[in-house]
């Protein structure tokens, strides 16, 4: 799949896996992952993971406050890609939903619960994420919200 129009135009093909060392802006490679049927892309040391796009992810999206990310689908396949990449992962982006899902998986990799090839990752660039944390809910009840 390519992106752009013209001759000068960046090629903005994505695939899954792919160990290319060119850097492509989030977006276009956010694109790609909404495209693919994992909704999750894997270019070079960045995973790339795709928000709520179908009804299951409506489902999952309602397990956020709940803090139970961890039980969604996107998760699972997300966690996937990782085992896949066997630690080459230093880089993690997400919209919506997939911006939720890789904040936990920041959360597990710090806390060392995705094993020793992921410790941390270099960067996490989280769009659009609904992200509630439990210190907050004192302050929303309180506020009546």
């Amino acid at each position: 799949m390519t992106g752009g129009t013209g001759p000068d135009a960046p090629d903005t093909r994505v695939t899954v896996l792919d160990d290319s060392d060119y850097q492509i802006p989030d977006e276009w490679a956010l694109k790609e992952a909404y495209a693919d049927p994992q909704s999750i892309v894997h270019h070079g040391d960045t995973l790339y993971i795709a928000g709520t796009h179908n009804l299951r992810d409506v489902a999952d999206d309602l397990l956020i406050p709940l803090h139970m990310v961890r039980n969604s689908q996107r998760y699972g396949q997300a966690l996937a890609a990782l085992h896949k990449a066997n630690g080459r992962i230093l880089f993690l982006a997400g919209h919506s939903l997939g911006g939720a899902v890789e904040a936990v998986l920041q959360e597990d990799a710090v806390s060392g619960a995705l094993g020793n090839k992921y410790r941390g990752f270099r960067e996490v660039h989280t769009y659009g994420a609904p992200l509630l944390h439990s210190n907050q809910i004192p302050n929303l009840l309180s506020q009546g919200l």
